[in-house]
């Protein structure tokens, strides 16, 4: 059965001052690559649609990935 990848969400500053938020997808073992970073589209968010499914596949084959909100996105608190 494959292991289960729950994001570890943290928060920076965004130019505009606003918080952006990120999910790192870390792999189990040492990465074998650089992260991944994966944006929503239009009037998306990182937690919708393919963004997680994407995610965690990337950090089963063994890349970390960061999915994030923008500030200013429309989802607060997320």
């Amino acid at each position: 059965m494959p292991e289960t990848f729950s994001p570890e969400p943290f928060e920076i500053e965004g130019a505009d001052g606003g918080p952006l938020r990120l999910d790192l997808y870390a792999p189990p073992a040492p990465a074998c690559g650089p992260p991944v970073i994966l944006f929503h589209g239009f009037r998306g968010y990182k937690e919708w649609g393919f963004i997680p499914l994407l995610a965690t596949r990337l950090s089963e084959e063994g890349l970390p990935a960061v999915a994030f909100s923008a500030s200013g996105s429309g989802v607060r608190d997320r």
